[in-house]
Parts: C-alpha cells; sequence; structure tokens
C-alpha cells in the first residue's frame, strides 16, 4: 500500500460513505461499502479461526474435559454477564439486539418467523460455523478440530466442529444451571451446512424439553 492509502484506511469510513453520497456518486459509494463490508467480514472470520485454533490446540493437548473447563471460564467472563442483564428485557428489546447481532455482526441472512410462544431467527448458511465449514476450515491445510467425542458438548452427537462447542457450553448448559433454561435455544446442522436457527422465547426461563436432552440435561 501507498502512503496515501494507508492514511486513507485511517478515515472514518462514515465520513467517507457520507461524503460519497452527498457528492451523489452512487456508483463509488456502492463499491466502498462492499470493500468495507469485506473488510469487517474478513476481521470477523480471523477472530474465529484464531478461537478456533485455540480451542482446537486445548482438546488436542488436553482433551475434551480442559476444553469443556476453558469454555466455561471465558463464558462466566463475557457471556453469563450479558445473558443476566438480557433476560430481563422484554422479547421486543431482545429480538432488536438478536437479529442485528446475526445479519451484521455475523454476515448472516436471515428470516424470522413468530408463534405464541417464540421468535425463530433462522440462518441459512450460519455466519459462523456455516461460513466455517463452508471454507473448508476443518479440512487441510487449516486442519482445524472436530471434537470426536459424543459428550454433552458436542451435544451428545460427536464429530463436531471445535468453535461450536461453546454454543453448548455458553447458551446451553450455564444457562440451564442458571436460570433454568437455555439462552437462548440454538439448533445448529451438526453437519456444518444447512439451516441453524435461534429460538428466542417469550418468557426466556422456558423452552421444550427437547432442548435440555440434546445436552444430556432435564428441564428443572
Amino acid at each position: 500500500m501507498t502512503l496515501d492509502q494507508v492514511l486513507a484506511a485511517a478515515d472514518s469510513p462514515q465520513k467517507r460513505m457520507a461524503a460519497l453520497i452527498d457528492a451523489g456518486d452512487n456508483a463509488k459509494a456502492k463499491k466502498f461499502y462492499a470493500e468495507v463490508e469485506k473488510a469487517c467480514r474478513d476481521l470477523h472470520d480471523f477472530y474465529r479461526e484464531w478461537v478456533t485454533a485455540l480451542l482446537s490446540r486445548v482438546y488436542r493437548e488436553y482433551g475434551i474435559e480442559e476444553l469443556k473447563q476453558c469454555l466455561r471460564y471465558s463464558s462466566e467472563k463475557g457471556w453469563m454477564p450479558w445473558m443476566t442483564e438480557d433476560i430481563t428485557h422484554n422479547v421486543r428489546t431482545r429480538l432488536q439486539d438478536w437479529a442485528p447481532l446475526l445479519a451484521v455482526g455475523n454476515f448472516a441472512t436471515i428470516k424470522i418467523e413468530e408463534d405464541d410462544e417464540k421468535f425463530v431467527l433462522a440462518q441459512d448458511p450460519c455466519g459462523s460455523c456455516g461460513r466455517q465449514h463452508r471454507d473448508g476450515r476443518y479440512a487441510a491445510p487449516w486442519n482445524l478440530a472436530l471434537i470426536k467425542e459424543k459428550h454433552p458438548i458436542t451435544f451428545t452427537h460427536g464429530d463436531v466442529a471445535a468453535y461450536r462447542t461453546h454454543l453448548a457450553v455458553t447458551h446451553t448448559i450455564m444457562p440451564i444451571e442458571r436460570i433454568g433454561a437455555p439462552w437462548p435455544v440454538i439448533q445448529c446442522s451438526h453437519t456444518g451446512t444447512g439451516t441453524c436457527r435461534i429460538l428466542l422465547y417469550k418468557d426466556p426461563r422456558r423452552a421444550a424439553p427437547e432442548h435440555y436432552a440434546m445436552v444430556g440435561m432435564r428441564r428443572p
């Protein structure tokens, strides 16, 4: 990169986008948006792969129980405080928080449906695990770990992507222990392809019995 390109990259993307729009240059504005979106997605995927490489090393060197404890430790520091706040919000607010998290923060295409007891946010493909599988991160040369054991952190299936194990610990096992229900219910495609569904129950302390059974637990 030239010095001018480096300095331009340091400018506020919002300011640059606003200037292009104000100038009526729609073609350059669309091109710039695509560049910023790609850069943000690449950075998201870099961190996802970095975390998965760390989880893979823990699993391969120390085993599945130490991987579970690693996930518990990190979840306790970050996700559990968010959960205890999130469940105090009304369902409309929770939906308004989760939809952008998936669509913007996770670069997923989502579809939302509602029934009497919940909202269902469907991603196809999932912006994290789904794209990770699609991009070949569990094959050579990346060789990120697939967790072989049938265990609660693999949703009792086995052959589950290392990255996906945090869904079992962070969103299922630990919330059941804390509030009596998963937070939220996440139904992954275990093959790494297909639709991933997030179930936001209107009563966050309720979920169907099968959502407990998938990690070997029962509804309190």
